[in-house]
């Protein structure tokens, strides 16, 4: 036999344990199961879940009973094993293999009484079927309902049916190794059966066919697709959760008799003293009924089957579990589609969009089978469309109720007289967003409610009709009328919006129910309760009855709860600021010292809100603050580096004055020190000693800017007088060598002359390093060596300053300031070895690594090499010569160059964030071009003159913008333009045409 190299290489390899297959999944879903199985068992889940099935499984049920003994379609029958005495089961738990939604059926034994598992409806192939189910009749064997309850959503999940599929290597039975028996939610031909009389034989066998199957025959079932009988051996044992049972499977058992009798007959082969084959035992089967009447009746409180209706209530409980605005979310949607598009919508995208809604309120979410229900009744010819007129009329559920219709029409009515049109700024302005939070759970994500409404433009009138179709699909989603009616006052209510409306009620009436709330056990009540109180503090009358009901006692108990009640508390805080705004002397010293207590709290969230209102507090009544030893926490925040309430009080004349003004209090003098400490640290506020070191260098930073513009900028006499150059100069001309010989001896005067010249020279020094000026005498005076310097140093110093403002600055100083003295360090070090690299690893860098020299494609060059060479080795002029020699310049600004040909150069790369850093080679290769000659030489050079073309088109700019002295250098310029190269010539004359025309 001959093999190919490739199998015998690889048959050399096999062996034994080599893995073949899905192994890895396998491994990692025994992994996942065990990890599920241990979860369960910490929790003391498994017992409880066995228990429930267990239950549910054996659970008892009807089975059918008719008087003839006959089956019919729609009844229940317990189908029995006649080799085995069992009944067949179903364990709708255990599926064959995840992910399959197949589950096992077995034979089991038969219970005393119809069960669940062992209860099987027999219904037709349509709906339509009914009457007596006759021999050669289709029919399906379907799991009891029972057992598809799903409890989490009180609904039934889809219907399982008895299923076969033909034997393959990926299906048969687990045992016997023959075609699967599963049950199955799918409704084609693999789910038909068809019954045979199975205790007959010959003619007899055939005859019976269209015949009453009556519940005392013995039947073989009939796969209809594969035509092999349904078969259970008692010698094929499976394990499962009830114990041990017998495996069920396809298979038709034979005899040895004879088969085709009257084909051999005619051919004359074989005589008449053989009759057809009969069933076997392991092949038959009875479909037994109920021997009396009461073992039909029903007993089970069956969920009502998925209806439309059913199903859009389970989609509205769905949107709103986390917020009641979700289902307008979800009309906003579909109407902003049917607006742009034709009004039908494909069946999978709307059942998508219900989902993306859906999804978020954390639950489980309806199924697919839910989903159709609803979906086919609403498609119209059954096409695949929905109208989404129809889908958002059937989810809004018809009209409002006439009391809820009078309650949007009362808002919108009250929302004009109060603000005359009502537009989306009108909304704006009236809403209150927060009535929301009672009607959103805390991990919902927030709606923003305005931007639901179908008019986005401000100033367009927002219509009645409008307004009532917004709350038409809110009310959807609400049903307490109480509910709807407090979800308006709390968003558009009368007394917040109007609170002169409050006089035509009584107040103390509303105050006194507000206070009853606050001791509610439920934190959204008490919050409402709290704006309630709010709203009708509205004078002085109003707030004084206020702080006689509610403030004295119950308040601070608010104000101080648990931290996690943050909406309340805030509440709290918002009716203290309302009291302060109407008469800050009534504030009691009771909710002061809860306010106090809050902004001591450094780990409080509202420490800082108390602070703020503390601090107001103290301007409008400083008193009640001194009372309540609130001036103390605002002194303590001083040395808090979180909390700027104080230095906020200070920044006003009035936080000022009132920390002045309780010195004239009656106070103890420690208090009086601690407040004169603190408006002395105020004025006396230094800077830390770690900022001086960037002040300082800022200021030589900004002098060095200073040389640079004026040296650029002002004339050249304006520069010798230039900041204190010429006191500077002579402060260290006075540093003399011979003078300073016996310093020592000399004055404390001198001496301190002295020490002016040294840093005099030292800001010289300081000021010529920051412009770029060398000083080839390298003689810098420094502290550690005072006598190197002199009269010669200072002027030397001087003189290199003036030079260097007049060149341009060092790369270093064009780039923005590094972000600290590490960074500057490290890059001085590198642009130093840069300089001083061998000959051979900058060889390297420009002809290998860089890949510039390789080829044209600018996409496989290496830009961080590029970077560093333009950077560091390529500044010295010799390594530029050496580089001007091969194309290295030639490809990199070739890459540059502004080229509107399909090349792939950079000026045809679109402006992303991907390109942007390839502007700074380019900005480095064309600053160091223009620093040297050879590299001008080089940028002079261009076969297509596009360079020299667009510099003469921007003289026109400039000469269009009158910039100074262009008739002096600009129209040289123009002149020197006119040679040989007709488009510059031409761009040159025109130019010089349009200035002689000038005035």
């Amino acid at each position: 036999m001959q093999f190919t190299p490739q199998q015998l290489v690889g048959a050399g390899r096999y062996s034994a344990t080599t893995r073949i297959g899905n192994w890895n999944e396998d491994l990692m879903l025994e992994e996942a199961r065990m990890k599920d199985y241990r979860a369960q068992k910490q929790k003391g889940g498994l017992g409880t879940v066995y228990r429930r099935k267990m239950e549910q499984a054996n659970g008892r049920v009807p089975v059918s009973y008719w008087d003839d003994g006959f089956l019919r379609y729609n009844s229940y029958v317990v189908v029995e094993h006649v080799q085995t005495s069992g009944s067949l089961a179903s364990d709708v738990w255990e599926e064959t293999f995840t992910g399959s939604g197949e589950y096992v059926v077995s034979v089991g034994q038969r219970p005393p009484h119809a069960t669940a598992r062992a209860t099987f409806l027999l219904v037709g192939p349509s709906e339509r079927s009914s009457g007596i189910v006759k021999y050669g009749d289709s029919f399906r064997l379907m799991a009891n309902e029972a057992l598809r309850v799903d409890l989490t959503t009180n609904s039934l999940l889809p219907p399982l049916y008895l299923r076969s599929t033909l034997k393959s290597e990926r299906a048969m039975s687990p045992i016997s190794s023959h075609q699967n028996v599963t049950l199955s939610p799918v409704t084609d031909n693999s789910t038909l059966w068809v019954a045979t009389k199975g205790d007959a034989s010959g003619a007899e066998k055939f005859l019976a066919t269209s015949t009453p199957i009556s519940t005392h025959d013995n039947v073989g079932l009939v796969h209809k697709m594969t035509g092999i009988l349904l078969h259970a051996d008692a010698k094929y044992v499976i394990a499962t959760d009830f114990g041990n049972e017998t495996e069920v499977c396809c298979a038709t058992m034979k005899n040895h008799s004879k088969s085709f009798n009257l084909h051999h007959e005619r051919q004359g082969d074989r005589s008449a003293d053989m009759h057809a084959k009969e069933t076997q035992s392991p092949n038959l089967w009875r479909l037994a009924l109920g021997s009396s009447p009461g073992a039909a009746e029903e007993s089970r409180a069956l969920p009502a089957p998925a209806t439309p209706a059913i199903v859009l209530d389970l989609i509205v409980d769905a949107l709103t579990r986390t917020s009641v605005f979700h289902v307008r979310a979800l009309v906003h949607s579909l109407q902003a589609i049917d607006a742009k598009t034709t009004g039908l919508m494909e069946r999978e995208d709307l059942k998508w969009a219900i989902k993306a809604l859906e999804s978020s309120s954390g639950k489980a979410a309806l199924r697919d089978d839910q989903y159709d229900v609803l979906l086919s009744a609403l498609d119209e010819g059954k096409k695949g469309f929905i109208r989404l007129t129809a889908f958002i009329d059937a989810i809004r559920g018809g009209s409002l109720s006439p009391s809820r219709m009078a309650l949007v029409h009362d808002t919108y009515d009250g929302l004009t007289g109060a603000y005359g049109d009502v537009t989306l700024n009108v909304l704006r302005q009236a809403y209150d967003k927060g009535c929301e939070k009672p009607f959103q759970t805390i991990k919902s994500k927030p709606i923003k409610f305005l931007t639901l409404w179908t008019t986005q433009d401000p100033a367009r009138l927002v219509s009645l009709h409008e307004f009532v179709d917004v709350y038409k699909d809110v009310s959807r989603a609400i049903a307490d009328d109480s509910m709807f009616d407090q979800l308006l006052k709390n968003a558009w209510g009368e007394m917040k919006k109007d609170p002169m409306l409050l006089e035509m009620f009584a107040v103390e009436r509303i105050q006194n129910c507000a206070r009853g709330l606050m001791s509610d056990t439920d934190t959204s009540v008490r919050t409402a309760a709290l704006r309630v109180l709010r709203y009708s503090m509205i004078n002085c009358a109003s707030t004084a009855q206020a702080i006689k009901l509610v403030l004295i006692r119950a308040f601070p108990i608010l104000l101080i709860r648990d931290a996690k009640l943050v909406g309340e508390r805030i509440q709290a805080l918002k009716v203290v600021r309302r009291l302060m705004d109407i008469d800050a002397s009534q504030v009691p010293t009771s909710v002061v010292r809860s306010v106090v207590a809050i902004a001591n709290h450094k780990e409080d969230n509202l420490r800082r809100v108390a602070l703020e209102t503390l601090r107001e507090l103290a301007i409008a009544n400083v008193s009640v603050v001194m009372q309540c030893n609130g001036i103390k926490t605002l002194v303590d925040c001083i040395l808090d580096p979180t909390c700027q309430g104080i230095l906020i009080m200070t920044a006003n004349p009035q936080g000022l004055r009132s920390l002045v003004r309780m010195l004239e209090q009656p106070v103890g003098d420690d208090v009086k020190k601690v407040v004169l400490a603190t408006i002395c640290d105020i004025f006396y506020t230094h800077a830390p000693l770690d900022k001086y070191c960037f002040v300082w260098k800022g200021s030589i930073e900004l002098l060095s800017e200073i040389l640079h513009l004026s040296a650029r900028l002002l004339p050249d006499q304006h520069c010798a007088m230039l900041l204190a150059l010429p006191q500077l100069v002579a402060t260290t001309a006075y540093s003399q060598v011979d003078y300073l010989a016996d310093l020592q001896t000399k004055p404390p005067e001198d001496r301190l002359q002295r020490e002016r010249a040294i840093r005099s020279s030292e800001m010289l020094a300081e000021l010529a390093h920051a412009v770029g000026a060398s000083s080839s005498s390298g003689g810098l005076v420094t502290r550690q060596n005072p006598l190197a310097g002199g009269a010669a140093n200072g002027v030397h110093l001087a003189s290199e300053l003036l030079r260097g403002t007049n060149r341009p600055l060092h790369n270093f100083s064009m780039q923005s300031p590094r972000d600290s003295a590490r960074e500057m360090l490290v890059y001085d070090l590198k642009v130093h070895l840069d300089n001083q690299m061998d000959d051979h690893t900058f060889r390297d860098l420009l002809m290998h690594k860089s890949r510039v020299l390789s080829g044209k494609d600018w996409f496989r060059w290496n830009w961080d090499i590029i970077s560093e060479l333009l950077e560091g080795p390529l500044t010295n002029p010799a390594r530029l010569s050496e580089a001007m020699k091969t194309k290295f310049f030639k490809r990199v600004s070739g890459f540059f160059r502004c080229d509107n040909s399909d090349k792939g150069y950079f000026a045809g790369l679109p402006w992303t964030p991907d390109y942007v850093p390839y502007l700074r080679p380019a900005c480095q290769m064309y600053t160091l071009l223009l620093n040297h000659p050879e590299g001008i030489a080089f940028l002079k050079t261009d076969r297509r003159y596009s360079l020299r073309l667009y510099a003469t088109c921007l003289l026109r700019a400039l000469l269009r913008s009158e910039v100074e002295g262009f008739e002096r250098w600009g129209i040289e310029s123009l002149v020197a333009q006119l040679d040989k190269e007709t488009s510059v010539a031409r761009a040159a004359l025109s130019v010089l045409e349009e200035a002689a025309e000038s005035p």
